[in-house]
């Protein structure tokens, strides 16, 4: 692994701005050195990416420590560009996009700096941005891991949260999309709040799972516009924060929402007139820990199960639950030892006992006799006592010529016995012969 140190400001094709050395040295021409295991410093001097870039990262912070090197500089970009490389900020802002109408493809991770502000991307400008690999927020006051000012879109495959004060992985500050394919998590520190996503205007968010930080307030994502979010698998509330908070008036659909494994860190928060739209619902491992907290007068509608536990309710607030079939509203045991009980929505009539009452309603399904039930099968509940049918079917040699008998759905059968003649039919036909052959 080298590392080579920018000496002055300029493209990054150029074959005199880069050095194997932070000062002094000799001039390295990277577009034709630098391999994926090297590291380019901006050694405090901007640097256009004029051309793709591969390398092992391309950093702000201070890569010569204790040397000559420095931190701080950074790297521009203003048009298509793929980056086969880490991003790393130290300092100062390290990836700085203008321009509009192109993607900067980041094969890599990206991560804020250690000063305030130090901001691992920084996209003004309607672009979209395609990062592989995890996208971080750094350890000082807002330095996130990337912020989206534009209409841009911004497509990662992970997002965390920093260990600094508001050092959100993400941060959407417009109608931009985000779309997150991994996982979306809190960040960590004290009193940080850190968030994975920070949501400040109208876009849209399509994730997958999300989950809360290790820090006081470090959601795995706050919303604080009217944004649209989509979560097509688990949001879980994390060790000291929530996984989502609606802050304002959001509209919201998850899967599947889980509570905290700590006192009173929720699965989800509603503090707003927002719409939240869930399926599955679980309480989670510590007391006071409910998936979902409606603490507004938002619409929160639940279809799925409701799994609740000797912990925690899965749900708090004002919520309507409509169910889909099959759902159930899932409570643990309080007597008769371990286990739960699993309340479904009510039955229709045609799906219930006659004579049973259920709900509001009383079944109609006639169980039929046994003798009315052919001898062998087994029917009705196996809990309350099965039946067996009684009823014995003759074979087809028994059963007149032609006579079809049996279950028209299971195979009807078809008798072959032939009809016996009458006794005066016998004598006739008798005394007809005889009066035949008389002499």
């Amino acid at each position: 692994m080298a590392v080579y140190f920018a000496q002055k400001s300029g493209n990054i094709s150029a074959n005199d701005v880069f050095f194997d050395a932070p000062s002094g040295g000799n001039a390295i021409d990277v577009s034709v050195v630098c391999t994926a295991s090297d590291i380019l410093s901006a050694n405090s001097y901007t640097i256009a990416l004029d051309e793709d870039v591969t390398a092992l990262r391309l950093s702000t912070a201070d890569e010569d420590a204790g040397g000559a090197g420095v931190a701080g500089g950074g790297f521009t970009v203003a048009g298509t560009r793929t980056i086969t490389a880490n991003i790393l900020s130290g300092t100062t802002l390290c990836l700085n996009a203008s321009g509009s109408g192109y993607t900067i493809t980041v094969t890599g991770n990206v991560t804020g700096g250690t000063s305030a502000s130090a901001r691992g991307v920084y996209s003004n400008t309607a672009i979209t941005i395609l990062v592989s690999g995890t996208i971080t927020g750094g350890s000082a006051d807002s330095a996130f891991g990337l912020y989206n000012g534009s209409t841009g879109a911004v497509t990662a495959g992970n997002v965390t949260g920093g260990s600094g004060a508001s050092c959100h992985g993400i941060v959407n500050n417009t109608s931009g999309a985000i779309t997150v394919t991994g996982l979306v998590t809190g960040g960590s520190g004290a009193s940080t709040y850190a968030r994975g996503i920070a949501a400040n205007s109208t876009g849209t968010l399509t994730l997958n799972d999300v989950i809360g930080g290790s820090g006081v307030g470090c959601n795995g994502v706050y919303l604080s516009s009217s944004c649209t979010v989509t979560i097509s698998g688990t949001v879980t509330g994390g060790s000291a924060a929530t996984g989502l908070v609606a802050a304002l008036a959001a509209t919201v659909t998850i899967a599947n929402v889980i509570g905290g494994s700590a006192a009173s860190i929720y699965g989800v928060t509603n503090v707003t007139t927002g719409v939240i739209n869930i399926t599955n619902v679980t309480a989670g491992s510590a007391a006071l820990t409910p998936g979902i907290y409606n603490a507004s007068t938002g619409v929160v509608t639940i279809t799925g199960n409701i799994i609740n536990n000797t912990s925690s309710s899965a749900v708090h607030g004002q919520i309507l639950y409509h169910p889909a079939s099959g759902a159930y509203i899932q409570y643990p045991k309080t007597t008769g030892g371990a286990g739960t009980y699993k309340y479904p929505q009510q039955l229709s009539i045609d799906k219930v006992k006659s004579g049973t009452v259920h709900g509001d309603l009383t079944g109609d399904v006639v169980i039929p006799a046994i003798t009315n039930v052919r001898t062998g099968i087994t029917y009705d509940s196996t809990s309350v006592g099965q039946k067996t049918g009684d009823v014995v079917l003759p074979a087809v040699a028994n059963v007149l010529d032609g006579v079809l008998y049996d279950s028209v759905s299971g195979g009807q059968l078809e008798g072959t016995a032939i009809e016996a003649p009458s006794a005066s039919a016998v004598a006739s036909a008798a005394w007809a012969y005889a009066t035949r052959t008389l002499p």
